[in-house]
């Protein structure tokens, strides 16, 4: 899941997220009641036969996460994908996305600038240099699961959090 959603406007929500199945060849009814569990998964029941353009930014993130889950993959893959939402809908969706990889009983690899979101959503925190980018320090979040909003305040959040920043201080 990249930072541009690449969703299709002239395409529905339910349309969109069958893409995967259809580029596949996977039997309709298959792909159909595997896309009903996708949207159920991301809160998006109901809103199957909308465009784009009829739904928020947040919803639109929900398309893109059920269409990412349509392929089932042991291992996701995400490059800033909430990076473009405001604040309050980042936080729903994180939410959101980690329950969903923890029923799904998926992994995930993310890019992100923000300190709170790799915290909240990591086991371990990899924190990269300037270009050219190395690993120039690691910390382990040690936070059970799942986690929810209340989680921030929680003491190994806070130091975790603070931890991270600390290394990108000292590396500027």
């Amino acid at each position: 899941m990249f930072q541009g959603l690449a969703l299709l406007p002239w395409r529905n929500v339910l349309q969109n997220i069958l893409l995967p199945a259809e580029l596949v060849g996977m039997d309709k009814e298959l792909a159909s009641d595997r896309a009903r569990v996708c949207i159920d998964m991301v809160g998006l029941t109901g809103f199957e036969k909308y465009h784009l353009r009829e739904i928020s930014g947040g919803m639109r993130q929900r398309v893109a996460l059920a269409r990412m889950l349509m392929t089932e993959a042991r291992l996701l893959l995400l490059d800033e994908p909430f990076s473009s939402l405001d604040e309050l809908t980042r936080e729903v969706i994180d939410i959101v996305f980690m329950d969903v990889c923890l029923k799904a009983g998926s992994s995930y690899l993310m890019v992100t600038h923000s300190i709170y979101e790799a915290v909240l959503m990591s086991d371990k925190v990899f924190v990269m240099s300037r270009a050219p980018a190395q690993v120039i320090g690691a910390v382990d979040v040690a936070l059970p699961k799942p986690r929810t909003r209340e989680t921030v305040s929680d003491p190994e959040f806070v130091n975790a959090a603070n931890e991270v920043r600390k290394i990108l201080e000292t590396s500027s």
